[in-house]
């Protein structure tokens, strides 16, 4: 599926360093545009499709996307001579399975995250393919990978894809041979129906707040 759509990025004239918007739900959608993003040469921008209006027009103004990709049912508004992809058109994975060329370097983009904007305007921070990959790919030095690929099978999304933190959650236990749960909770509280389902080798990457908030909504099943 992945493959599929990066095709189509490539027909849009996607290039390394490209940035590609994607505003989405919480979905297997989501991570296979982000993978499809990334095998057509092209970075990502993640947007919360639940953002005010004037948040994520001022993110597509400001980081000029070449195409952006859509799966939301909320209303968003979208300059006309941006290409709009959505994801929701099952033509969209219809096409060639081979991957696409290789075309990216170590020092090109692999996406743009844009800050909270407390303390003023929000502002896009952009991180290049060596970091991530230094990340994911395994070594002695690197105790928390090596601790989460030697001991679980399974890491259990619960972030929000607009926060860095995801990178661990989606790429490094892909990259690794790991599988990873999408939770179904936006603000990452595990449901009762999801923590009867938590094996002893799932891994958790997610806020101690969080973990609190879950143990005590699932008591029975914490132990």
């Amino acid at each position: 599926r992945a493959n599929s759509l990066a095709y189509k990025l490539i027909e849009l004239e996607v290039k390394p360093n490209d940035l590609i918007a994607i505003v989405v739900n919480k979905s297997l959608e989501m991570v296979c545009g982000i993978y499809g993003i990334l095998k057509s040469g092209g970075a990502y921008v993640p947007i919360d499709p639940t953002y005010p209006e004037e948040r994520i027009q001022f993110m597509l103004e400001d980081c000029k996307p070449k195409a952006v990709l859509k799966y939301t049912t909320e209303s968003i508004t979208i300059d006309a001579e941006i290409p709009v992809i959505d994801l929701a058109n099952r033509e969209v994975w219809e096409g060639a399975p081979e991957n696409p060329e290789h075309v990216n370097k170590p020092s090109d983009l692999i996406y743009c995250i844009y800050t909270s904007g407390t303390t003023g305007k929000p502002k896009g921070v952009a991180i290049e393919h060596r970091g991530v990959v230094n990340f994911v790919t395994p070594s002695e030095k690197n105790h928390f990978q090596k601790t989460l690929i030697n001991n679980s099978n399974v890491v259990y999304s619960t972030n929000k894809y607009i926060f860095d933190i995801t990178v661990q959650e989606y790429f490094l236990p892909l990259c690794n041979g790991l599988s990873v749960v999408l939770s179904s909770d936006e603000v990452g509280i595990i449901s009762e129906v999801e923590a009867a389902h938590i094996g002893n080798r799932t891994a958790l990457i997610t806020t101690p707040s969080k973990i609190r908030a879950s143990l005590y909504k699932n008591k029975k099943y914490m132990d």
